[in-house]
């Protein structure tokens, strides 16, 4: 069966759903094939493994042995940070239907409906059930951190990334200011009611929380962690293995009534029954099950999928993810060709830069067929347009508006026009009413939603391509520098073995001199002459030399590369003002393509 990331991606598995902040749905096979081969990884894998440096290494190895320990089952993959992106890369050649990862249920953080709390020490079963499913999975998330290496995913959890633009930054954990620089009232709307959503929860939980020392930045890293990476899936409460019990069992009597009534004599063909029994018990249990779970609008439940949370989305992207319940296991099969060495990407599914920016902390700047902009009050923004076209303003858009003013309080556009089929009559009956086309008042709310945003979408891609601008001079400012000190190091070096070897030459000049002097002395009878003792300071010039030598005169300072004025108001960082300048630009260009 498919599963998605909540608001995202499918799983033949899981996804992020638009209810709740999941990465992707998962979509459950009542098939129930042995994993392949292929599957499973070689002895030698975690050797493979690499990050950037240091602990980031140390941590991929470390949750690459707790993959296999856990039976966690991948092959021709492997987890890695490459410039600064951490995913999952391919080690050779995938072809469409490749199966690269599967998780097992019993590896994973997961919350089922009506699910009782497993930890009484930690929360009262009252607040437990109070709490909405991804409360519950940070609550789990918090309470295995807690336990230190005594938690059976000690070595996944360093894994996860930190809180900050560095690791998750969704913007439930902004200040107001970063929010509204996004310059998009309806998703700034949406982000405050999470903040105040998130302030809730820890009100609640904070009792619970101070006594394990936990803190309201522990919760808001629980949090981010679950809003993005878990994955829905269906929920089936009877466990596939007694299922397969009852199949057996069903096989058992179906065979023992064959005989009775063949009175064994009838081969091969008793078996028949009862491997139709065998197959269809379980089968038509697992669909019975499937069926009262949709109609009660329950039976989904909701996991922290390790491993297969490392891959990142791309639209583009047939890859998906799929939950098989006879297995009890969440997989990615390949749905594209993938080369050795490339990223190995998943859907999360049909989803606007609005629910990638705030389930994932990410925007899909180019190639997102998905993205809108939803204009908030479009009868304010044609009275203002009329405004400006000095046309009057009132009456006839008021009176006309009225009936219509519910259906345009929020209109969802794309590049293409109005996305829902009932607000676009809305706008045609008020277009109508107007004596105007749909198209023309559709161009004129946009091109009022980007005159009242404090920039346009030149100054936008102006600055963005100035941070890079800058990013680039900082990086190559920074590179000479240390080439300068690696010089200047060098040098002194040289510098110090000439000296040495300069005053080594001096002091056994001086000494050999001396003896000669002296010995000059006794075969004559005269003291040494002061010119004898002179000559040997030749031998010490050349250290002089090498010591006195001056440094060549430093090369003129390029023009310096200053970085947006903006990058101050954002305390000075550069990934979130990146990741918000890509979203107003993204944003505005859907308003521009309608705007013409």
């Amino acid at each position: 069966m498919q599963c998605q990331r909540l608001d995202g991606p499918r799983a033949r598995v899981v996804s992020r759903s638009a209810r709740g902040g999941c990465k992707h749905r998962v979509v459950a096979s009542l098939a129930t094939p042995p994993a392949p081969a292929a599957a499973r990884p070689a002895q030698s894998s975690a050797q493979s493994f690499s990050s950037d440096k240091g602990s980031g290494r140390a941590v991929v190895l470390g949750l690459t042995d707790w993959a296999l320990r856990h039976k966690l089952n991948f092959a021709g993959v492997r987890p890695d940070t490459r410039n600064g992106a951490r995913g999952i890369y391919a080690t050779t050649t995938l072809t469409p239907g490749d199966l690269v990862v599967s998780t097992p249920l019993s590896a994973c953080f997961s919350v089922t409906p009506g699910e009782q709390c497993p930890f009484p020490d930690f929360l009262p079963q009252d607040v437990w059930a109070s709490l909405p499913w991804y409360a519950q999975l940070a609550c789990k998330l918090l309470h295995e951190r807690a336990l230190g290496r005594g938690s059976r995913w000690a070595d996944y959890l360093p894994a996860l990334p930190v809180l900050g633009s560095a690791g998750v930054d969704l913007p439930a954990t902004w200040p107001a200011a970063h929010v509204a620089a996004l310059q998009y009232p309806h998703l700034e709307a949406k982000v405050l009611d999470e903040q105040k959503e998130w302030a809730r929860l820890y009100e609640r939980l904070a009792p619970s929380l101070s006594r394990r020392r936990l803190s309201r930045e522990d919760l808001h890293w629980a949090l981010s962690c679950v809003r993005s990476r878990t994955f829905e899936a269906p929920h089936f409460p009877t466990s596939s293995t007694l299922k397969k019990a009852a199949g057996a069992a069903a096989a058992v009597a179906a065979a023992a009534l064959t005989a009775a009534v063949t009175g064994g004599k009838a081969g091969l063909l008793a078996l028949l029954p009862a491997a139709a029994a065998g197959v269809a018990v379980p089968m038509a249990w697992q669909a019975a099950e499937a069926k009262a779970a949709a109609e009660a609008g329950a039976g989904v439940m909701y996991a922290v999928v390790p491993l297969i949370d490392f891959f990142n989305h791309s639209s583009a992207s047939q890859s998906e993810c799929m939950f098989v319940p006879g297995r009890s296991e969440f997989r990615v099969a390949a749905g594209e060709r993938v080369t050795g060495g490339q990223q190995v990407l998943i859907s999360y599914g049909s989803q606007s830069n609005d629910a990638l920016l705030q389930r994932y902390g990410f925007v899909e700047a180019a190639g997102n067929p998905h993205d809108r902009f939803v204009l908030c009050d479009v009868a304010r923004l044609l009275a203002r347009a009329e405004e400006r076209a000095g046309g009057a303003v009132g009456e006839a858009l008021q009176a006309a508006a009225r009936p219509a003013l519910a259906s345009l309080d929020e209109v969802p556009v794309t590049p293409r026009g109005v996305a829902d089929p009932a607000t676009a009559q809305a706008l045609a009956a008020l277009a109508s009413k107007l004596g105007r086309s749909p198209d023309a008042l559709l161009a004129a709310a946009c091109r009022e939603a980007l005159a009242e945003a404090p920039s346009s979408l030149q100054q936008d891609e102006e600055a963005l391509a100035q941070l890079g601008a800058w990013e680039a001079a900082e990086a190559a400012a920074a590179e000479a520098a240390a080439k300068a000190v690696a010089e200047t190091a060098k040098k002194a070096a040289e510098v110090k073995r000439e000296v040495d070897a300069a005053t080594r030459a001096r002091d056994f000049g001086r000494a050999f001199g001396a003896e000669v002097a002296a010995a000059e002395a006794v075969a004559s009878g005269t003291e040494a002459a002061p010119a004898a003792a002179a000559a040997t300071e030749d031998a010490g010039e050349a250290g002089a030399q090498a010591e006195a030598e001056a440094e060549a005169a430093p090369e003129p300072e390029p023009e310096p590369v200053l970085p947006p004025a903006e990058l101050q108001a954002f305390g000075g960082d550069v990934l979130r003002l990146r990741t918000v300048l890509a979203f107003r630009i993204a944003k505005k260009r859907v308003l521009a393509a309608l705007a013409r």
